[in-house]
């Protein structure tokens, strides 16, 4: 069957009859889908105004307040807002915040995975994506300086380390230093 993986402060809401209505929307946070192909019974998901329907397949949706996020790790998943409709395959993704219009980028990185595999997995990834995924997972704000915020890294951090770990893994990489201030975080160069 079908498996969801819900992210912490995640909610959702669902069909009783799930066999026939296999519709899922998500009210906030981030849910990976790995869903068993049936033909006759398509899954739909509805988050914001964006429509996702899929067959069989594997893939992310996340959901923060403006901003939808669809990476697809399997499969093809079909994306609609309106008239608009995109398809997306393995590797690549769309992120909508308040613009009309659906683009689409490819997605390098597994970070979105984190919740799931206990890894975090950066693939010539900026430092303030990173930065960014291990704040949200971590619950502390991460700030990166302007100097800083052009380096990309390629690391795998595990979610079992503490956040002050990882942050020293990436220091020692990318030559940085970390200062903890009223704020949370902050990653400077040296």
């Amino acid at each position: 069957g079908s498996q969801l993986v819900l992210n912490k402060n995640t909610s959702i809401s669902y069909a009783t009859d799930f066999k026939t209505n296999r519709k899922v929307e998500i009210k906030s946070g981030e849910v990976f889908f790995d869903v068993a192909k049936d033909r006759s019974h398509p899954f739909a998901i509805d988050v914001s105004e964006v429509n996702v329907e899929v067959v069989g397949t594997s893939f992310n949706i996340k959901k923060v307040k403006n901003t939808v996020e669809v990476i697809v790790e399997s499969g093809i998943v079909k994306v609609s807002r309106g008239k608009q409709q995109l398809t997306l395959t393995r590797g690549e993704s769309i992120f909508l915040s308040d613009e009309k219009e659906l683009i689409k980028t490819q997605t390098e990185d597994e970070l979105y995975n984190y919740y799931r595999t206990g890894v975090f997995v950066a693939k010539n990834t900026s430092l303030p994506k990173l930065a960014n995924i291990l704040g949200e997972a971590y619950g502390t704000k991460i700030t990166v300086s302007n100097e800083a915020r052009k380096d990309n890294i390629f690391t795998t951090l595990p979610l079992k380390y503490s956040l002050e770990q990882n942050l020293e893994t990436i220091c020692k990489t990318l030559d940085l230093k970390m200062q903890r201030n009223q704020n949370g975080i902050l990653l400077s160069k040296k």
